[in-house]
């Protein structure tokens, strides 16, 4: 068992880390250590036999590198084959927890975000994502609850974990809904929102389909306020940089998805 668990967890290092590291080995077998004056025996014994241990070191890291890079194709397919699978909240909320910040990563990851997830082995009110786009970076939290709604607790926690690791966005996605309370504290704060309705427009545009309509929420009214560009809902934000900083405006709630906006008219 210990066995296979180091292994996997080399595999879990990038193909191209490996692959360097296998050159560095080569040269080593090749050119040798520098002289070093090392004073511990076991260092000193290990130093003499490097260039003799370097060419078996070395393909043992190639093998490495290979079985990295097949599993990094492998677990590509399957996500992508999990957001291809999703057609509407019930499948959705049928997700695991860990399938469910799978299926949040590949969306953002197909509309060209860099998505570290944080793999960790168990839920917990960490970070599960962090997207990277432009210099800017994203932190992601997901929140499978399919019953209770997002209270502002959360979102408030989600601003200070911001603010610690310096993020420039922050994002929480849920796959059901939000307090009042909780949208609004994160709209004074630029935090972005993603309930259950937002996150099927999400999916569904980037599988290229319709999205279905939400039939856990009341239509909307006539006078609803729709977006421009796909008529999905719109939702106050703030702009937090550029000529119009600090100023109010409506956003499209699939936002980054979708980018329409509407300038807020005051009666």
């Amino acid at each position: 068992m210990a066995r296979q668990s180091s292994l996997s967890l080399w595999l879990t290092f990038p193909w191209w880390f490996l692959m360097l590291l296998a050159a560095i080995v080569y040269a080593i077998g090749v050119f040798g250590l520098p002289s070093l004056p090392i004073e511990q025996p076991l260092l000193a014994g290990l130093a003499s036999r490097m260039p003799s241990l370097a060419r078996p070191l070395c393909v043992v890291l190639l093998l490495l590198s290979a079985g990295s890079a097949v599993r990094s194709m492998f677990m590509r397919q399957q996500r992508r084959k999990l957001l291809a699978r999703q057609s509407g909240i019930e499948s959705i909320r049928s997700l695991s927890w860990n399938k469910f910040e799978q299926l949040v990563g590949e969306a953002y990851r197909q509309q060209g975000y860099r998505v570290n997830e944080n793999g960790r082995s168990g839920p917990d009110d960490g970070i599960d994502l962090i997207l990277t786009r432009a210099g800017i970076r994203t932190l992601v939290q997901c929140k499978h609850w399919r019953s209770n709604k997002i209270g502002v607790p959360i979102v408030r926690e989600h601003l200070g974990v911001m603010t610690a690791c310096k993020a420039d966005h922050g994002v929480i996605v849920c796959s059901g809904e939000f307090t009042a309370p909780a949208i609004a504290f994160a709209v004074n704060n630029g935090i972005e929102l993603i309930d259950g309705a937002a996150l099927i427009k999400l999916v569904s545009h980037v599988q290229g389909k319709t999205p279905r309509v939400n039939a856990d929420k009341p239509p909307v009214p006539a006078n609803h306020s729709q977006c421009p560009l796909c008529k999905a809902d719109m939702v106050r934000r703030v702009a937090r940089r550029g000529p119009r900083a600090g100023s109010a405006f409506m956003g499209c709630s699939t936002y980054p998805a979708c980018r329409g906006t509407r300038d807020i008219r005051v009666a």
